[in-house]
């Protein structure tokens, strides 16, 4: 079992066999209140049984109209409503043709055989997000 290491204000954690780094994606064309699962090697990404997913940073991109609360959510189902919301981001309010983009070094460990789908509660606006995390051994 892998088991993260605190150094300073950053988490880090001990290469060993079991132990994958992943960058997990979504993209979601301006759909309001929808959830869409996050993919990985273009499918939708489902942490295997005797896993967990680590998120360790969160990469997030939006532009042209107003947009609003985006969650992160871990549910049995892919890009379905409800589960357990993992972690609320920033909410952001943009007019006119802008972009707005940030990046959040976070600590949100999602539980075995579940789908990361994000929630875009925003109206119009594209959404996109990069998660960088670590698939460990329960």
């Amino acid at each position: 079992m892998t088991e993260p290491v605190v150094v300073g204000t950053q988490t880090k954690f001990v290469k060993e066999t079991n132990t994958i780094p992943k960058t997990l994606s979504c993209y979601q064309n301006g759909g309001a209140n929808s959830y869409i699962a996050c993919k990985w090697e273009g499918a939708d990404y489902l942490i295997p049984a005797g896993k967990h997913f680590v998120i360790l940073k969160v990469f997030f991109y939006t532009h042209e109209t107003p947009t609003q609360t985006v969650s992160i959510f871990e549910h049995t189902a892919a890009s379905t409503a409800g589960g357990q919301n993992k972690l609320d981001l920033p909410y952001v309010t943009i007019t006119g043709d802008a972009d707005f983009y940030f990046d959040l070094d976070t600590y949100v460990d999602c539980s075995s055989s579940n789908y990361i789908n994000i929630f875009h509660q925003g109206t119009g606006s594209p959404v996109s997000l990069n998660i960088l995390g670590v698939e460990c051994d329960n």
